[in-house]
């Protein structure tokens, strides 16, 4: 009695890891990006798992993962997504990057000397007269003309690109400055320490 339980344990053990390794599919696919170019290098892995592969020069990929798990895609500089794995997959990744195309002016509370409004918004506020609000250029010919301004307005735009829900850590964010080739570096530093105070964590003039 003692042997047949043994036996039976034993083959019940081997029915469990024959479905198991019946379970692993090998799917295939390619990443590309909006502009329908391959993503190289794109990480494709099971959700909850290390278990995966990168896309190679054509954005393709091959991974061998559970049976009808999900997979976590992800790439620098695009939103990750999360799809259903099967056969002939086709993933689109979104940039994650954003543009801001507003003017450099800073409308600013004559009583509190707090910002109000920057870019386009304190533009139709320099247009109307308020005596309660003053406009200010902060940049003038590539160059800081006022420092405390322009260190507002480089806080409001960061703001309005990180408008995600706060976490416990500061977002790494990277500031690209253009500027005249003229310029001295004292006026160079200027840029570069109204951006770092604003929250950049490198600035590249």
């Amino acid at each position: 009695m003692r042997k047949s339980k043994f036996l039976f344990v034993l083959l019940s053990l081997m029915m469990v890891s024959a479905t198991a390794l019946a379970q692993k599919v090998t799917y295939t696919g390619v990443v590309v990006d909006d502009q329908n170019e391959p993503v190289i290098g794109a990480s494709v892995v099971q959700k909850g798992t290390s278990n995966g592969a990168a896309t190679d020069f054509d954005g393709n990929f091959s991974v061998t993962v559970d049976e009808g798990s999900t997979l976590v895609v992800s790439y620098i500089g695009y939103v990750t997504q999360e799809v259903k794995a099967a056969n002939n997959l086709r993933v689109v990744l979104q940039s994650d990057q954003k543009v801001l195309d507003e003017p450099s002016i800073v409308a600013i509370d004559n009583n509190t000397q707090k910002c109000i409004a920057i870019g386009q918004q304190a533009k139709l506020m320099h247009e109307h007269t308020n005596p309660g609000i003053k406009t200010i250029r902060p940049l003038r010919n590539g160059v800081i003309a006022d420092f405390n301004a322009a260190e507002m307005m480089i806080k409001g735009f960061i703001k309005q690109v990180n408008n995600k829900k706060k976490s416990l850590f500061s977002p790494n964010l990277k500031i690209v400055v253009g500027i005249p080739s003229g310029s001295t570096q004292v006026e160079i530093r200027a840029v570069r320490d109204s951006c770092e105070h604003a929250g950049g964590c490198k600035a590249g003039i």
